[in-house]
């Protein structure tokens, strides 16, 4: 979870990360949010690049600190991970050829 104080970015509460290929750099442009406070069911945000406060509803988004989402979107895509490393490594050793149409 998050606490005053942490850094985090909101996604899509159907957001699966299908999508994710490089999750480094996913995370590194995805937009985070300084927590200023904790409410109920609101959190205060600051915007580090217009500099105001921001009132969230948690429970519209899928909020994640750096950990949190790089951590997610990992356990999302590990059952990919192994047969994309096995595709780039037979890719690396051309043991193998394209076949057209």
């Amino acid at each position: 979870m998050f606490q005053v104080g942490n850094f985090v970015s909101f996604h899509s509460l159907h957001d699966e990360f299908d999508y994710v290929n490089d999750v480094e750099r996913f995370i590194d442009d995805t937009s985070f949010y300084e927590v200023l406070e904790i409410l109920d069911d609101i959190i205060m945000v600051k915007s580090l690049s217009m500099g105001r406060d921001i009132p969230v509803d948690i429970n519209e988004y899928q909020i994640h600190t750096k950990e949190s989402l790089r951590d997610h979107i990992k356990s999302k895509n590990h059952k990919y991970a192994a047969i994309c490393n096995k595709i780039k490594q037979l890719y690396r050793k051309q043991e193998f050829k394209f076949q057209g149409v």
